[in-house]
């Protein structure tokens, strides 16, 4: 099966793709993120954890360059190495409960949904297959995606972010409900994704086997804090009110 991402995907196994620079960002009049420093790597995982409301979501809007940050600069170093203030495309999966299964579409309509629709060439329906067979969901293929049960619904969306072939791949707590076998199939996919070169940022309130893959650790609770992986399933990472400090060291 050919690798899902391209080699010119990733200049170097270690380059910043996504760099934040004393970033702040206020959603109404409440500020929900400030000093915010850190780098999005290839080839690494990136693990996001904290409390409800603490702005793990909001980051990863602010890195799909979808909220524009009040203060500091975001930069998004292309595949070809060329920087950018516009973000390339970008995989994303949201988490399952925003998102709307009730439209009378299949499975593979909903992946082929970034791969040009009914415009798409041969190429892209090979693709979209290979995605869905890489989350374990091609024999549900022509299945409305309604009926799906929550897990493979999840599975379904993260089939859909791998068919557009980015260098990073972003997830909002991407197992909720998935079973056990599901999530170690998930660990299984970030794993070989990061072999290929690809960035993975996921948020999660208890990262637990995913410890296991991850790289670099960060504990976001109005601020962004860099912390060890294995503290990552301390009982203060995703405490109500855990210390507002600024990153000091960034990945690279």
């Amino acid at each position: 099966m050919a690798a899902l991402v391209p080699e010119t995907a990733c200049s170097a196994p270690h380059d910043p793709l996504i760099t934040c620079r004393q970033v702040q960002v206020s959603l109404g009049n409440r500020s929900v993120l400030e000093d915010v420093n850190l780098s999005i790597v290839s080839g690494h995982i990136h693990a996001l954890v904290g409390p409800n409301g603490g702005g793990k979501t909001t980051l990863l809007r602010v890195l799909l360059g979808l909220v524009k940050p009040q203060q500091g600069q975001v930069h998004w170093t292309a595949p070809l190495g060329n920087e950018s203030h516009l973000p390339f495309p970008i995989g994303f999966v949201s988490q399952r409960s925003s998102a709307d299964f009730r439209f009378p579409v299949t499975v593979r309509d909903v992946v082929s949904m970034v791969r040009r629709g009914r415009r798409a060439t041969a190429r892209d329906r090979e693709l979209v297959d290979q995605c869905l067979s890489r989350v374990r969901m091609l024999e549900l293929a022509n299945r409305p995606i309604g009926e799906l049960s929550g897990g493979q619904q999840q599975r379904v969306l993260i089939a859909r972010a791998l068919a557009l072939e980015s260098p990073v791949l972003m997830m909002d707590e991407p197992s909720t409900g998935m079973d056990r076998a599901s999530q170690e199939e998930l660990l299984n996919l970030m794993r070989e994704l990061k072999e290929q070169g690809t960035a993975i940022v996921f948020s999660t309130h208890h990262p637990g086997d995913a410890l296991a893959v991850v790289d670099f650790g960060f504990r976001v609770a109005h601020t962004v804090e860099s912390v060890p992986v294995n503290s990552l399933e301390e009982p203060h990472a995703c405490a109500a009110h855990p210390p507002h400090s600024s990153l000091d060291e960034v990945p690279r």
